[in-house]
């Protein structure tokens, strides 16, 4: 896939850039500060890092995901599109010290998923989009660690899915932070 002419690869078992992984990208390197530090957790195929670090100068950019295959893909798009950026397996923020960085993105697992439901997808998609009963396991959880690696004055920029749990993720996000913006919607 071609964007903003990022040249970004992707798998059956990795989360391709979709639109709301554009959105989050957008608005990644509208908010961003050159020289920040910044991480992408729940990174997929890199495709939010990637931008972070061709768009916005001088970042040091990091990404994270829980699937070796997310991040092999990720430096694989780095290399392909001429950016630096450390991707390491990890769950979320948990690889690095509290109060790192100056801005944390993320566009974690949303999907409401049942028990009993299996909708035949391979097993990595099931895990890039397995967001627990009602769609607000790991949002919810991102917002909470994301806080603890957060500088101070650092921002969250979040992709919130309207099929999650939104309710729950606002009352989280209004215990963690003081100053929440929505910044668009689709």
């Amino acid at each position: 896939m071609i964007w903003k002419g990022l040249d970004i690869l992707s798998d059956l078992n990795v989360y391709p850039p979709k639109p709301a992984s554009l959105l989050l990208a957008d608005a990644a390197i509208k908010i961003i500060k050159p020289n920040e530090k910044v991480l992408d957790m729940c990174t997929g195929c890199g495709i939010v890092a990637i931008a972070i670090a061709r768009f916005v100068p001088n970042t040091k950019v990091f990404a994270t995901d829980t699937a070796p295959r997310a991040v092999s893909l990720t430096k694989l798009n780095a290399k392909r599109n001429k950016v630096k950026l450390t991707a390491l397996v990890g769950d979320l923020c948990k690889p690095f010290p509290g109060n790192y960085f100056d801005v944390i993105t993320v566009h974690p697992p949303a999907v409401p998923y049942l028990k009993s439901k299996d909708w035949n997808m391979p097993r990595g998609m099931k895990i890039a989009t397995n967001g627990g009963p009602d769609g607000s396991k790991l949002v919810v959880k991102s917002i909470v660690e994301a806080k603890r690696c957060l500088k101070k004055n650092g921002r969250l920029i979040l992709l919130l899915p309207h099929w999650s749990n939104t309710k729950k993720a606002y009352d989280v996000l209004k215990k963690n932070y003081s100053n929440i913006s929505k910044l668009a919607k689709i």
